[in-house]
């Protein structure tokens, strides 16, 4: 891909050095940002930008960009802190396409961002019409002493979730203390069992409910060979699924203390490992990582790729020029992501000049995929309303199957029929639509 390039108002004739200046003598153009955090975006951001470039300048605003929000006035630059923010954005046509300023670029920047943050934010033609400085990745770390004193084998990178699960009920139920163990520890803290089910069948290109007329589709062959698998796993006891309260004591992880021989974790769990430690008074175990379940029919495609920081230019701009020269900074200066890279929590750099780094550890496993083609989480494109209706049901229904109450045979189709209902009753709770 072709790099970035500053581009100069027709009006200016004498170069300037860092930036852009408005028609009026001396005064730096001014552009706006919906971020969240006045305070936040310029520590982050905007400190930085405006030394590299006096000549423009960037105000925080409180903007509601969403749709229905009917927003006349946009920013001209548009935060976006999830991809569906961004798919909406999309639709809509409120982003420029940002491959005209690429194209007339030649500073290189663009050919070193990670391809895995470019691809989550093309569209289906390609085009890119939003950048992010970083992107986040989850990963299976292991506890390497369990597996070698119950002689299971190691994790490997691209396992599928079947090859996961059957991993986790070659461990025993209690060590020989007694003391309750678990081969895996989801990341789920609610519904765990059904949304397990859900978290599989999606990492595999399956969809249950249509996001468009809001039709549940859950009682097909493909689905119910994924329920069985998930279904026995959790009857085994291999998979933690006590639900914890949102209000309850936080705990270490049963990771950390030994007890639980895998667990799903984002890539800034192996920089907090030390002080995880420390904060719990544990001994540190040894521990490693691989890649996060795949779809055995694309094992080079990951599912697990996120964005929370994303920013676009709005279609509306005054000064696309001016905000585009932000998009490069906040995507591709070195400097200042090396800087924010002090906060673990900010995710993988999006420039390949930089990379997180874990002493003793191969971070590859968080960049080594590509993100899927397909994507259908469904929260992307429906309500969280709606969408967590569906789960409760699903989880009840689910409970009972695995207690033996109802034969695994019928469960799916009680979920289809239970499942349509509850998502009804959301869907007009919501206001009619997805």
């Amino acid at each position: 891909m072709r790099a970035l390039k500053l581009l100069l108002p027709f009006t200016l004739i004498a170069p300037l050095i860092g930036g852009c200046f408005s028609s009026e003598a001396g005064k730096p153009v001014e552009i706006t940002v919906n971020y969240p955090d006045e305070n936040g975006f310029y520590q982050k951001y905007g400190y930085e930008f405006e030394k590299k470039h006096p000549g423009i300048k960037i105000r925080v605003e409180t903007i509601d960009v969403t749709p229905s929000a009917n927003t006349r006035v946009m920013p001209d630059i548009v935060f976006m802190d999830t991809t569906a923010q961004f798919q909406e954005q999309l639709k809509q046509g409120a982003l420029l396409n940002l491959q005209k300023f690429a194209d007339e670029d030649d500073s290189g920047n663009l050919d070193k961002l990670s391809p895995i943050m470019t691809d989550l934010l093309r569209n289906d033609d390609g085009q890119l019409h939003a950048l992010s400085p970083y992107y986040s990745s989850q990963g299976i770390y292991y506890n390497k002493g369990l597996f070698k004193q119950y002689g299971v084998p190691l994790p490997k990178n691209q396992m599928s979730w079947r090859d996961l699960l059957e991993l986790a009920q070659r461990f025993p139920k209690t060590n020989g203390n007694g003391e309750r163990m678990y081969g895996f520890v989801t990341n789920y803290y609610r519904e765990i069992e059904f949304a397990t089910f859900l978290r599989y069948g999606q990492t595999e290109g399956l969809c249950f409910i249509n996001p468009a007329t809001l039709k549940i589709a859950i009682d097909t062959p493909q689905w119910r060979d994924i329920y069985k698998t998930t279904v026995e796993a959790f009857r085994s006891g291999a998979i933690k699924n006590e639900a914890e309260d949102e209000d309850a004591q936080l705990t270490a992880d049963p990771l950390l203390t030994g007890h639980a021989a895998m667990q799903i974790y984002y890539q800034d769990a192996g920089l907090n490992m030390e002080a995880a430690y420390k904060h719990y008074k544990l001994q540190p175990i040894d521990w490693d990582v691989v890649t996060p379940p795949v779809n055995p029919l694309i094992p080079e495609q990951s599912d697990f790729f996120s964005l929370n920081e994303i920013f676009g230019i709005s279609a509306k701009s005054a000064y696309p020029e001016e905000a585009w020269e932000f998009l490069e900074f906040a995507a591709s200066d070195v400097d200042n992501v090396k800087r924010n890279m002090s906060n673990s929590g900010v995710g993988i750099p999006a420039t390949s000049e930089l990379n997180i780094v874990m002493e003793g550890h191969d971070t590859k496993v968080f960049s080594m995929l590509r993100p899927a083609t397909t994507n259908v989480n469904p929260y992307d494109a429906v309500h969280y309303d709606i969408v967590n209706a569906f789960k409760e049901v699903g989880q009840a229904i689910t409970e009972k199957v695995i207690k033996g109450e109802l034969p695994i045979d019928d469960a799916l189709q009680e979920i289809e029929k239970q499942g349509q209902a509850a998502v009804d009753k959301a869907r007009a709770a919501t206001g009619g639509s997805g």
